[in-house]
């Protein structure tokens, strides 16, 4: 869909956010790190959606169904 996805470092999802483009983790053992995030998507908010079509690509090549079983399938 496109989401800027934010996640804690405990998360299996902040494996998957090398880059900032697709979102951003906050340390879950950081009182201030979560503000500090939601603070940073704040005032980025107007790159976040105008990059909405960047993390759909992305998405599509790296956790869509077919990219999801084609990794499973090479290593198997």
């Amino acid at each position: 869909m496109g989401l800027y996805v934010v996640t804690s470092n405990h998360c299996g999802a902040s494996y998957l956010l090398k880059d900032r483009q697709q979102g951003i983790v906050f340390n879950l053992e950081s009182s201030s790190s979560l503000n500090n995030v939601i603070d940073t998507c704040i005032a980025n908010r107007d790159w976040i959606r105008k990059t909405v079509n960047e993390r759909i690509a992305w998405s599509k090549d790296h956790i869509s169904c077919k990219a999801v079983a084609h990794y499973f399938m090479q290593n198997l």
